[in-house]
């Protein structure tokens, strides 16, 4: 598509330039990280950092962890010895950022802007409208709808009037192809969520894809005020746990789609299915964001106090508290 500037498109940019971010913390064209070895920033003691480190070191847990703390300043730190990792440039370590945003197979956000996988473009809501452009900016289409979600292979889908729609775009700059294709209708949550939910008018709030075909997604009841956590496929429920929430939100799938968790706004926590619909217990409360490790053989929690690191499994028998107090965690 043309990459044609325009002033009606200049305020879609400078909204979506506004939350919008890289989608690697690692890597790309910079070079090599640079480690710190020092404690992480102002987090916990010597001795908590070191109890962490040996922990981790003896179940062989590797990777990156990045997360914004208590002031939402982006910090990433290298498993198992906890070092800070810095860049001199194109690094999202020191940028401003409450909560991320993680796509299939990992693709990695600061803001609310979801990255494409593979590639660098991005998909937000700005205005009511979903807007696609690149990281510096540049609008490359638009479409009707919110909350933009994309499958493992780059299509796009978004939430339209409360159903979750495939966002496909034509020329010129700016179109999108109408009207969109349905992929789940009103009329499939109303036989999914009859009794004994009694949804009186379910519709789409949020999705998030584990594969091509298998979405979980936030079932929101206008007329009771309940939301349900679910997994479709081909229009077909698959599973969903049997109680409701008075709030869900932030779904976020696993990197190899195993598993989905959804901030509960009440009590607060998260809640966790698998990608059969099927509850999957944390073994702890509090947990304000989930992360999986790239093999998904490791859960990450964050917490008011800690990061717990821990055996991906309802009964873990191994796990490792590092003392960073985070608002949300990606595991890199």
């Amino acid at each position: 598509m043309e990459r044609t500037r325009t002033w009606l498109v200049a305020a879609a940019v400078a909204g979506l330039a506004a939350i919008a971010t890289v989608d690697a913390v690692v890597g790309g064209s910079g070079g090599e990280p640079r480690v710190a070895r020092s404690t992480t920033r102002g987090e916990g003691g010597s001795e908590e950092n070191r109890l962490a480190t040996e922990a981790l070191r003896a179940q062989s847990v590797y990777g990156t962890i990045v997360y914004a703390d208590r002031e939402c300043l982006v910090h990433a730190v290298r498993l198992p010895d906890l070092g800070r990792l810095e860049r001199d440039t194109d690094s999202p370590t020191g940028q401003q950022g409450c909560r991320f945003t993680i796509s299939p197979g990992g693709a990695f956000s600061v803001g609310l802007a979801a990255p494409r996988p593979g590639s660098s473009l991005v998909a937000a809501c700005v205005g009511g409208e979903v807007v696609v452009g690149t990281e510096d900016g540049i609008v490359l289409g638009r479409a009707p709808g919110c909350a933009p979600a994309w499958k493992p292979n780059g299509d796009l889908t978004a939430i339209h009037r409360g159903e979750l729609v495939d966002v496909r775009f034509a020329p010129p700059v700016g179109t999108a192809t109408t009207p969109p294709r349905v992929l789940l209708s009103k009329r499939d949550l109303a036989r999914a969520f009859g009794p004994p939910w009694a949804f009186s008018a379910p519709e789409v709030r949020e999705a998030a894809w584990l594969d091509n075909e298998r979405v979980a997604i936030i079932v929101t009841d206008a007329a009771t005020g309940e939301d349900a956590l679910a997994v479709f496929e081909g229009g077909r429920l698959i599973g969903a746990p049997p109680s409701p929430y008075l709030r869900l939100s932030r779904l976020r799938t696993s990197p190899r789609g195993s598993y989905v968790a959804a901030q509960v706004g009440q009590p607060g926590g998260a809640v966790v299915i698998d990608r059969r619909g099927e509850f999957f217990a944390l073994p702890f409360r509090g947990a304000r964001a989930v992360a999986w490790s790239t093999d998904e053989v490791w859960t990450a929690a964050a917490t008011s106090n800690a990061i717990y690191v821990w055996e991906t499994g309802e009964r873990p028998s191994r796990f490792a508290r590092l003392p960073i107090a985070a608002r949300d965690v990606a595991w890199r």
